[in-house]
This record gives structure tokens, sequence and C-alpha cells, in this order.
């Protein structure tokens, strides 16, 4: 700007005075816009000098310079993401938090009445899971710690958001049938009514080469409810579908769905067929099954764990033999999975959603061994692109563009649409098993699960992978091999039958028990811990230190999110105390915004520390012989632990597998002879 000056001044010595003016203005003009070209030169190439001065520690490579030269630049743009990301948001103390406990109902002589009623702490409670001894709770933030170290409660956790797994939507497709609610027959139709249309699904899940049997199967769809008097799908008063809300109605009514999600996955399973209107279900005639509507999700699509469970356990209460959940969180309960396995032991299949988020991600609660995980595909059997895919996808089923019944208008009008998703995918799945049950009631859910999985059709790699499972499931192809083999095609019926539940590429008819494993070495205890990682699990790391600040065993440069990461190793005993303290780079602990993280300590039997993960820098406790002997039983936690055994072993195929070889396959288990007591984290067996 100095030399422009110094020229500027120069020129004007040698202008007529009469033409200063019109000459300073032409100059000033022409030197702005040359200023202000330069201007934007340098600073474009500032800009690109402090890019690549950013990344001059990126070897360049003149073959390919330009993707090395982007993908340096990403990465450290996400190295400065996560470097400034802000910390947490964290809850003021007063907040209102919800809680899912599993309580003891007969600890020290008081009934579950006592331990909500009496207790000042608690602002509201939720008894719809007393069956499971099992509640949610809503509490102050600052008071979390003292219902995790409370007798009174054998597991505290979140209680994890739910919500349906939406895709994609496309209303007024094809025939569009509106019906005002009351006119259960389609009088008041819009529209004409047009002949009867198969979605593609149907055929190739070989629905349309099957009926249902003699022995009425009852099935249960938790969601956002129902459009009843949809003149396509089956009714009340014709057909005896039944449902349930939770008492209070805060999520509105079973029979009116205001969303239009759940009356899209009941007509996949059960459109009314042959009736020359609107699409046909995986089981047309709805009098030769039964239909029951629980009410999971809110109008909205949302919902928690504590009320998808009390859904489900509805489902059981009523009689379902399959039940179907479009639906799913990332957050995982150790609560919630032991009540699955609870109602796969009492002989019901479940099937969920494996999500939409076209990642490996799990969810819950389709990654639980005792629900079936559904995937999706298209038109073409090729993975749907929104599709996850992990290890826990069981089966797939056709998910992109699938025409069904919905409700539109608050719930108050019936039509059809297209939508994708694996909410799709998963009611074809599980209205084919439906069909297939309905000719075989004597045979256990365990043994048409495994049926199911041994015809479906191969698509993808090779065998079973994780973006496929074992493939699409066949209806006919199933009733074929029951109908030629028995039940025994499917395996044996153990005892429990989770006990013959692993889920994903794991599942099959032929799996055998584990031998128990050695424990400690005479002198010493046995120290066991079970972390679960954030989103940010390098930052994490811990300690166990005895009375002179020596580290005796610690860990760190965890580099999997949101994953479960198992220790164990044999303390002297003669060592009076030790410190255990876990520790946060970032100092906004393990939990909460940044995924939910949380870990678990046991020493021996005798002493068990559950940590939330909501802490800052760090956090400690100590544990040991003389830790022990002060406790009083008030202060004793007794929060189920979860561990793995290196001893453990099972004979999978003829080949030895233990839990490390379950562990690197997230949410595995193998319930043979005990088995959950020596592989219970990687099983997830709490």
């Amino acid at each position: 700007m100095f030399f422009f000056s110094q020229i500027s001044f120069y020129s004007l010595e040698k202008i007529p005075p009469t033409a200063i003016t019109a000459t300073s203005t032409s100059l000033m003009r022409i030197g702005s816009a040359i200023i202000s070209v330069l201007c934007l030169f340098f600073f474009v190439l500032s800009l690109r000098c402090t890019v690549v001065l950013a990344d001059s520690s990126v070897p360049w490579n003149t073959t390919n310079g330009v993707s090395e030269f982007i993908h340096a630049t990403n990465e450290n743009k996400r190295e400065k993401t996560k470097k400034g990301r802000k910390k947490r948001n964290r809850r003021s103390p007063d907040d209102s938090v919800r809680l899912l406990v599993k309580y003891n109902a007969n600890n020290y002589g008081k009934s579950y009445f006592t331990i909500f009623e009496g207790n000042s702490l608690i602002k509201e409670f939720d008894l719809s899971l007393s069956h499971y001894s099992v509640a949610s709770i809503t509490v102050s933030n600052k008071d979390v710690d003292l219902f995790q170290n409370n007798s009174d409660f054998e597991l505290v956790e979140m209680d994890h958001e739910m919500r349906a797994f939406v895709g994609t939507t496309n209303i007024s497709i094809h025939t569009t049938t509106t019906v005002a609610i009351g006119d259960t027959n389609g009088d008041n139709s819009s529209s004409r009514q047009l002949t009867e249309q198969q979605d593609y699904g149907i055929s190739m899940v070989q629905a349309n080469q099957l009926t249902l049997g003699d022995s009425l199967i009852k099935i249960c769809v938790v969601d956002t409810g129902y459009g009843e008097g949809h003149p396509d799908l089956p009714t009340a008063g014709l057909h005896g579908v039944e449902g349930w809300n939770e008492p209070l109605g805060t999520y509105g009514k079973w029979d009116i769905d205001v969303h239009g999600h759940g009356t899209h996955v009941a007509g996949i399973i059960g459109a009314v067929g042959e009736n020359n209107r609107g699409v046909v279900g995986v089981n047309k005639d709805p009098n030769k099954y039964s239909l029951f509507i629980a009410k999971g999700l809110s109008d909205t699509g949302t919902s928690s764990t504590s009320n998808v469970l009390a859904a489900v356990h509805q489902c059981a209460q009523n009689g379902a033999k399959v039940v179907n959940l479009s639906l799913g969180g990332t957050g995982r309960s150790v609560i919630a999975e032991e009540v699955y396995k609870d109602l796969y032991d009492q002989g019901i299949l479940i099937f969920a959603a494996a999500g939409n988020s076209a990642s490996d991600e799990t969810n819950y609660p389709a990654s639980f061994e005792n629900v079936v995980s559904v995937s999706a595909v298209d038109s073409n059997e090729a993975k749907a692109t929104f599709s996850q895919w992990n290890n826990q996808v069981e089966m797939v089923g056709p998910g992109v563009h699938i025409l069904s019944t919905v409700t539109t208008n608050n719930g108050t009008n019936f039509t059809y649409a297209t939508r994708s998703g694996t909410s799709m995918a998963t009611p074809y799945v599980a209205g084919v098993a439906a069909l297939v049950w309905s000719h075989f009631p004597s045979c256990s859910n365990n043994q048409i699960r495994n049926a199911l999985i041994k015809t479906a059709k191969d698509v993808g790699p090779t065998g079973c992978d994780s973006t496929y499972g074992h493939g699409i499931v066949q209806a006919k192809d199933a009733y074929d091999l029951l109908a030629s083999e028995g039940c025994q095609a499917g395996g044996q019926s153990p005892s429990p039958l989770s006990h013959g539940s692993l889920g994903g590429c794991l599942q099959n008819d032929n799996l055998t028990a584990p031998s128990p494993p050695p424990s400690c070495a005479k002198g010493k205890t046995l120290f066991q811990l079970a972390l679960l990682t954030d989103d940010y699990p390098e930052e994490t790391r811990w300690d166990v230190q005895d009375m002179t600040k020596t580290i005796i065993v610690s860990g760190s440069g965890y580099s999997s999110r949101r994953s479960y990461h198992h220790e164990r190793h044999c303390l002297e005993d003669n060592a009076n105390y030790y410190t255990f303290t876990i520790y946060d780079e970032f100092s906004d602990g393990i939990c909460c915004s940044w995924g939910n993280g949380l870990y678990e300590v046991k020493y021996g039997e005798a002493f068990v520390y559950t940590g939330s993960g909501n802490f800052e820098s760090e956090e400690s406790f100590s544990f040991g012989s003389t830790i022990d002997q002060t406790l009083s039983p008030s202060m004793v936690p007794t929060i189920k632990f979860c561990y793995d055994n290196p001893e453990w072993t099972i004979n999978y195929k003829g080949r030895i597998k233990t839990c490390s070889w379950v562990a690197d396959r997230p949410i595995r288990r193998c319930r043979y002879s005990g088995a959950e007591e020596f592989c219970r984290m990687a099983c997830g067996s709490c």
C-alpha cells in the first residue's frame, strides 16, 4: 500500500490544476480495482500456504498428490475438530435424570413398594416391568451415584432413548385410498378402488408360495400405533385385533397412529389379501392369525428403553409368539438384555431393525443375541445403501421402496405409501417366521429361527457375512425343510432356550457346551475390569496402585469407539488395599453426550463397583481386604458384574474358541453350562 501511495502522489504533481479532479477520480478507481485484485490474490495465496504449512509434516506423493493432500487435509481437519470440540453439556445437579433399575425386592425384608415409595430422592417411578424386578425412576442428577451404590438396587443404568427407524417416505404413490376414521368398510373412499397390488418383497421372500397353517399364531407389533379402521388391515371388530398403551396415555392410544410408521409395518406383516384393493401382506388371511398392537413409541416416533420393554412384555402377556421391533437406539442396556433373554426363554421370537445409518454401528435391541437383527436389501437383492451392517446381522429382507398401508392427517385418514428402511425389512422377516411357524406349532422359537437361517437365500459373499447375515428369508424353503425333517431340522431345544441363541453368523443348530475356567492361584485374588469406551476411546486410561502408590496393572491406548474392553488380573492378597483410578484426558468423563461409556470392577467375589462414567478428569476408589471389612451391608454395592474369562473355551464346529474370539465380534454370547458366567462381558449376559 505504501508503494502505491508514492506513485499516486508523484503523478498528481505533474497534472494541470484543471484536470486534477477528473484525473484523480479515474486514478482512484483504477487503483482501487488493482488493489482489490492483488489483495484477493495474496489472501487466497496466504490461505493456501496456511493449509500446506499446517500439513507440512505429511509426505507429498507426486504420483497422487491431489488425493493424498486432500486425505491429509481431512485428517488434520478431523484432528482439529476433535481437539476443539466443546466439553459435554453436563446436566446441572438438580436436573431430572431417568434411570432403569433392577431392584432387590426381598433385600433386607423390603418390598418393592417400600423401596420406591419410601425413598424421598425418587421423584417418579414406573413399575410396569415389576415382573422382571425392573423399574424406571426419575431422580436428580446429583443423586445418581447414590442409587448406583445402594444395596436395594442390583443394577442401575440410564434409560436410553429409542426411536423408530424411519426411512424415506413417498405418500400418494400407486393406489391411494383415503378413508375417514370410523368408516371401516371404506365406503367413503375419496378415490376409486384399484386392483390389489403385490409388492416385490412378497415374492422375494416366497410369501406368495405359502399360505397360513391351521394353527392360529399371534403376532405383536411394537410401534407408533395402528390405523384401526384402515380398509386393507384387520380390525378389532371383525378380526379381534387387540392392543395396549401405557395406562396414562402419555404416548397416545394404540389404535390411532398419528405417526404412520406402525401402520406401514403392520401392513407388511398382514395387509388383507384377495379383497381387490390396496396391497397384500406376508400373512394375507386375517382369520388365520391374530394381531396385537403395543404402543411402545410416542406419536413422534420416540421412546425409551423402559417403555419399549413394557410394550414387549405386554406382547408376551397377551400370548404373542412373534414380536416385531422396527425401532432401536445406540444405548446398550444390560437390564434390557436380561429381559429379552427371559422372553426368549418363554419361547418368543423377536425381530428388530439393524438401523439406517449406513455404518457398522450396533443398535439395540437388534444387537442382543436373543433378538434377530434384520438388515435391508433392494429389489435387486443388493444391500440397501442406508442399511447398517455388523456381526450381529442375522437375516435380510426387502426394505427399499416398500408399498404398504399408512395413516395421514394425524391418524384420521388411511392411504398407502412407499417407504424405505430396515423398519420395512424387519416385518418381512417377522411375518415369514409367523407364516412358517403356523404350520409347525410344536417347534420351539429356536428351531424356527434356525430353520429360517438354514434356508435363507445366500446373497453377497458366499456364506454368512456381516452385511447380509445368512441371507434373504425364504418362506417356502423353510416350510419344506421342516415338513421333510420335522422340528429337529432346526436343532434341539435346549433348556433354557437362550442356550441355543448366539445371533448373527454364530447362530446355528449345532452348538456344544464350554468347560469351566480355572481361577487364580492360591494367595491371589481375581481383579476384573469391564470398560465401555465413549466416542473418544484414546482419551481414556486407568491403573491399579497398591498402598505405596506403585502401579500394579494399567490400561490405555484404546482405539475402538463405543466398544467393550475386558481386563483380568490376579492380584496378591498380601496388600492391605488397592486403589483403582480411571482418567480422561479431555476432562469430561466417558459418558453422556459423546457416547454412553461406563466401567465395572470386581475383586474376587466380595466387592463390586460400577462407575457411570460421569466424572471429569479422573475418578478413584479403593478395594481390598481392609476396605471390604470396613463396609457395612448398606454400603456394599450388589451390582451384577460383567466379565470375560480368557480360559473359557467352546467347541464350535470342531474348533476350540475362547472369550477373545467372542469379544472380536461384539454383542455375541454363548450360554451353555454356565457359559454366561465366564464370557459375560463379550456375551452381554449381565
